[in-house]
Order: C-alpha cells, then structure tokens, then sequence
C-alpha cells in the first residue's frame, strides 16, 4: 500500500516543482482514506474500525506524529486492531489512540489478514505518513 500522508503539500510559489508545507491532514480525512483502502484490499476488520472521539471535529494530526498498530486477541471474541499517533509535545513523547477495529475471527489466520497490511512504524522524518 502507498503511503498515506499526515501533512499536506502544495507547490511553492517560487518554485511549482517543489513542494511546501502547507498544515495538517484532519483525522477524519486520514480515517477516511485509511478505511477506504483497507476495504479495498479486503483487510477492513469486520466487525468495527472506528475513529477514537477525541479527534472528531476537524482536529488535525499533530505535526511530526508517527502511525502505529498493535494487535490483540480480545477478552471476550475476536481480534483487535489499534491504530496510534506518537508524537513529541514539550519534550515529552505523547501517544494517543487513533483508531480501534475488531474482527470476530480468533485463528492465527484471522491474525495473519490483521497483520498483513501493516509494516513496522514510521520513523521520524521530515514527512511523517502512514504505511499500512
């Protein structure tokens, strides 16, 4: 899967062939695009994949977050999958949980399918984005 970018990027005015910062994606707009292209490819969990509400209302991604996921057989039935944002705030690192999704499946096939679109995190960069 390509990148999913986290800022956003507009030509320069005195150069278009570079690119300058311009803001923060929504979080809605990176859930969005995320869900969209996991259901694309057949990994979206089917039982939820919801965005946390404490990014709701146009709140942007931070500037400089890295994206991660972990996974977890769940207490009752299923498989998780939580979707965080890590990034640095007055020198201490803050991470927030982004998004949850569940599967009902409990095999390590249905393990596989969770994991299969996820690479290992990102590390920081000058373009912080999401690889899935």
């Amino acid at each position: 899967m390509e990148p999913i970018e986290l800022s956003r990027w507009e030509p320069s005015p005195e150069d278009p062939r570079r690119k300058q910062y311009a803001g923060q994606r929504t979080a809605q707009e990176v859930f969005e695009e995320l869900r969209h292209r996991l259901e694309g490819m057949g990994y979206l969990p089917d039982e939820y994949f919801l965005m946390n509400r404490d990014w709701e209302n146009g709140r942007e991604i931070p500037r400089g977050a890295d994206i991660f996921c972990t996974t977890d057989y769940g207490g009752s039935e299923g498989i998780y999958l939580d979707v965080s944002l890590q990034w640095y705030e007055n020198d201490r690192t803050v991470t927030r949980n982004f998004i949850t999704g569940k599967t009902l499946g409990e095999t390590g096939a249905d393990l596989a399918l969770s994991l299969n679109p996820i690479s290992e995190p990102q590390r920081r960069t000058p373009l912080s984005y999401a690889v899935f």
